[in-house]
């Protein structure tokens, strides 16, 4: 019920969430056909993120996952993007898949809020 109750207040006041436009800028700069969204955030909140800022131009696929298995996954989504490991860049904000996705050869830049 608490999940639940924290996960409506976010959807209610997403409008109040810091874009990271450093981010948004970047992103946009590559063909939408180039990048993926892959997260392992609730459902119900990435898509009101999506839906809030408009993010659907910027993904070809959003997956979700609890990413308990980087190599399955990272193999899962060069497929999607038809490209090796070596031509992936992930932005990451748990420091564990970030040391993960360096063990699979993949370039991370680890974003942490203070």
């Amino acid at each position: 019920m608490l999940i639940s109750q924290k996960q409506n207040y976010f959807i209610k006041n997403i409008c109040r969430v810091q874009t990271n436009n450093f981010l948004f800028d970047l992103l946009r700069k590559f063909e939408k056909d180039q990048c993926i969204l892959w997260t392992s955030a609730d459902r119900k909140r990435v898509e009101s993120m999506i839906k809030e800022f408009d993010l659907q131009c910027l993904f070809c696929r959003v997956i979700f996952s609890d990413k308990s298995n980087i190599s399955e996954e990272i193999n899962h989504i060069c497929s999607e993007l038809a490209c090796t490991t070596d031509k992936l860049l992930v932005f990451e904000n748990d420091a564990f898949v970030a040391k993960e996705l360096g063990k699979n050869h993949v370039s991370c830049f680890l974003f942490i809020r203070p």
